[in-house]
């Protein structure tokens, strides 16, 4: 096995939540803002046509779809820690990341081996980088954190690899 990269980084809130409101909710958000640009219409509508009930309706539903954009980033956040303490013991391991010729990652005693053709797409984020092999399931990189080759290079490697 020869690894040309590799990346060792304990995780933190800030790659999480980034990770979690750019790439997991980003569609949610997407959705929840066109239902509450409805719900506005639809306010706005029914109060000039002094109709009390439709505004009310309306009124309620934007409410519950503010409230739900607020709070699910936050839950999601806190349901994604606690499934990590459960599967690590409550224990915070590192996370190693090592590309071959193969994408291996270890997290404690969790692992996962992929190959370069299941990576899906690519998000160069502000406090991490992700490479998405589901539309849901994604491998984290903390950047300044190579241990072996540096992000730079490493960039243009698996651009290449995923072509």
């Amino acid at each position: 096995m020869n690894i040309e990269f590799e990346n060792k980084y304990y995780s933190n809130d800030k790659m999480l939540s980034e990770y979690i409101n750019k790439i997991i909710l980003k569609e949610f958000k997407i959705k929840g803002f066109l239902v509450g640009a409805g719900a506005v219409l639809l306010l706005v509508i029914s109060l000039m046509q002094n109709d009390k009930v439709w505004a009310g309706v309306s009124g309620t539903t934007l409410f519950i779809v503010i409230m739900v954009l607020v709070l699910t980033p936050s839950m999601t956040l806190k349901q994604l820690k606690e499934s990590d303490k459960k599967i690590h013991r409550s224990k915070k391991p590192q996370t190693k990341v090592q590309f071959g010729d193969k994408i291996y990652l270890s997290e404690g005693t969790f692992s996962l081996t992929i190959e370069y053709d299941q990576i899906i797409n690519k998000y160069d984020l502000e406090h991490s980088y992700a490479l998405m092999f589901g539309k849901k399931n994604g491998i984290l990189l903390e950047p300044n954190s190579f241990v072996r080759g540096n992000f730079e290079e490493f960039k243009d490697f698996i651009k290449e690899k995923t072509k």
